[in-house]
């Protein structure tokens, strides 16, 4: 992960975290302005709703950090090295809430109660909150990294197919067809120009944390990393594409900004023998 990348995390989660302590005030000032309105702001529910509101809240932003972190990394074409789970994790935890966090809003209404003794279990209560976050977020960041680790492990070389034409021939009393496709120059160029328009379209979304939109990412990644191999497999690259298609079609915000580079994406296919929905 070089120093370019690290850069452009960092703002963008900056920027993320940035947009949910907004909208964590927003709803700490609805409590707040609801307790006032019925008469019990300094009230044991006061504590306890806004306490639920910061512990809520850390489980949220570790997801939304995640889903921006995980969409530039895939961008960006990250490989895999083995500091690179040290590395996600210093520029994610750079910024995410401590876990000695103040809990301003809770202090707050425990001392207009007068009453020390909810602090404690409500500071236990963020802090649970806080470690479970940090826990999903170390194993996406564990699983991110050994699936970059694995990726070029997972693809073995196979049959040949002529022309795009499927076809299949094995050899060995228990072998398995593993069928290939030789695409012509010019083909695999037109279908990595329209998945890389498409990505550029997705990219808004996926920043955003869209989680279709991270997701459709996902299998245009997939998808150029199998079609640039000298043996891309026809199961592959068919399957890849087919999720791509079916993710953007079964989604009328992304199909509303992605479809005209996804019908760029329709034709390409269609010239090596694969027909997207």
């Amino acid at each position: 992960m070089d120093s370019a990348l690290i850069s452009i995390l960092r703002s963008k989660l900056a920027a993320e975290i940035v947009r949910h302590d907004q909208e964590l005030a927003t709803r700490l000032r609805q409590i707040r302005h609801e307790m006032v309105a019925s008469g019990g702001h300094s009230s044991t529910k006061t504590v306890v709703l806004t306490t639920e509101v910061y512990a809520n809240g850390v489980g949220e932003l570790g997801r939304k950090v995640w889903a921006v972190a995980k969409a530039c990394m895939e961008t960006a074409h990250l490989s895999y090295e083995d500091e690179l789970p040290a590395k996600i994790k210093a520029v994610i935890y750079d910024g995410f809430p401590s876990g000695d966090h103040d809990l301003g809003e809770v202090n707050q209404a425990i001392s207009k109660m007068s009453n020390a003794a909810m602090h404690e279990p409500m500071v236990k209560r963020y802090e649970e909150a806080r470690a479970l976050a940090v826990g999903e977020l170390d194993a996406e960041i564990e699983l991110f990294a050994l699936n970059l680790k694995n990726r070029p492990a997972m693809h073995q070389g196979g049959i040949h197919i002529i022309n795009s034409n499927i076809g299949a021939f094995q050899t060995g009393a228990n072998s398995t067809a593993n069928v290939t496709l030789t695409i012509e120059t010019t083909h695999k160029r037109d279908l990595v120009d329209a998945l890389d328009k498409l990505r550029q379209a997705l990219t808004h979304d996926a920043q955003k944390g869209v989680v279709e939109a991270i997701e459709a990412l996902g299998y245009v990644e997939d998808s150029v990393e199998e079609i640039l191999k000298d043996s891309p497999k026809a199961s592959k690259v068919k399957a890849s594409l087919t999720m791509l298609g079916q993710a953007i079609v079964g989604t009328v915000s992304l199909a509303a900004n992605a479809m005209p580079a996804y019908e760029l994406t329709k034709v390409a296919a269609k010239t090596i023998g694969i027909d997207l929905p």
